[in-house]
């Protein structure tokens, strides 16, 4: 923890002067805690969430900002890490101190791993995997149609 500490102080510093120093680029991040607990679960799961990103102004206020987030997990029983890689397009109004801006992206991960079977695990019920794969989305399965209850439209 002593050395993610420094690395992240270290690339706090560095992001100030790298933005001071140039107006075309920006380096930014922060830093995030997250206690997630479920309704049948007795005891919360915490994670740190660290995104670093860098933007590049390439034409009148538009910026490409490529992203990397990491979720640490904090703990004795913690889950695993997880990463999300993502990509940003922004329009910035103006310049100056406070600048408003508007944008968008996509991006990949491994997502929550705590998440990705939560559902699974608390129920015996067979539709409660069926549905949606439970490895890739921690939402409650999809109802029944009409035929698997018997019931007629």
């Amino acid at each position: 923890m002593k050395k993610l500490s420094l690395a992240l102080i270290f690339l706090l510093i560095a992001g100030v002067a790298f933005s001071a120093a140039q107006t075309k680029f920006e380096l930014g991040m922060s830093i995030s805690y997250y206690s997630l607990k479920f309704d049948l679960d007795t005891e919360s799961i915490s994670y740190l969430n660290i995104p670093v990103r860098i933007g590049w102004y390439f034409w009148k206020g538009f910026e490409i900002e490529p992203e990397i987030q990491l979720f640490v997990p904090l703990g004795a029983d913690a889950g695993d890490s997880a990463y999300f890689l993502q990509g940003h397009l922004l329009y910035n109004f103006g310049s100056g101190g406070v600048v408003p801006f508007i944008g968008g992206g996509a991006g990949v991960g491994t997502a929550f791993p705590t998440l990705a079977s939560s559902r699974a695990d608390r129920t015996t019920s067979p539709s409660a995997t069926s549905g949606w794969p439970a490895s890739s989305s921690w939402w409650p399965s999809r109802p029944p149609s009409a035929s698997s209850t018997g019931s007629t439209a």
